[in-house]
């Protein structure tokens, strides 16, 4: 994984004037919607909350785009809406290993969970939702780039970095690394990280980006 020195100096400068010109925008940051879904969810994953949470909450999560881009989670759909207890019932799982599991750090169950390698695992609720669950739980820390191809092109776009390719047998390792490496380069000045997402988001679309 590249290091933050490695950025390049002109799209360093470029973040650090695009920034400014984010940061004044009257609305960036301040969907009306997320504060809520995120105190829902906190409720929900928190570790008394998990085992009460019921079938269309947990479905809900892979749905509602509050705060995040989801794409169309149509594997984890599929496959819950068949069984939506059962679903509900291994999504639980899932995200208590994730969040609370022992024996390994963070990194090694976010590999195990995306890989699918566990008894529990859920189709579809993998990276992306997976990342959701830690950018929910832990605004402090994960940005709203929700898998590694985002961060990857975040990265190389925005700063002039390029990432190592895809690996599965470190996949979670890559995505917390990534994470840490961006949130660390967008610096401080917002609210949250999903915040400091938005804004890795926005300026690559910028017209003054790397060709």
């Amino acid at each position: 994984m590249p290091t933050a020195d490695q950025a390049s100096p002109e799209l360093m400068a470029r973040a650090q004037l695009l920034k400014p010109a984010f940061l004044s925008q009257v609305h960036a940051g301040l969907d009306p919607r997320v504060p809520s879904f995120w105190a829902k969810y906190r409720r929900i994953f928190s570790e008394e909350g998990p085992s009460a949470a019921g079938p269309a909450d947990l479905r809900a999560f892979g749905t509602d785009t509050s705060g995040s881009n989801l794409g169309i989670q149509s594997t984890f759909l599929t496959a819950f809406d068949k069984n939506p207890e059962y679903g509900a019932a291994q999504v639980r799982k899932v995200v208590d290993y994730l969040l609370r599991g022992t024996g390994k750090p963070l990194e090694d169950r976010l590999t195990d969970l995306v890989n699918g390698t566990l008894s529990f695992s859920f189709p579809g609720f993998k990276e992306l939702l997976l990342s959701r669950v830690l950018s929910v739980m832990y605004p402090e820390r994960f940005l709203t780039l929700l898998t590694y191809e985002q961060k990857l092109i975040a990265a190389r776009d925005v700063y002039g970095l390029d990432l190592p390719p895809y690996d599965r047998a470190r996949i979670g390792h890559q995505i917390v690394q990534s994470n840490d490496l961006l949130a660390g380069l967008a610096g401080d000045g917002f609210v949250h990280c999903p915040h400091a997402g938005e804004f890795l988001w926005w300026a690559q679309l910028q017209p003054t980006g790397r060709n």
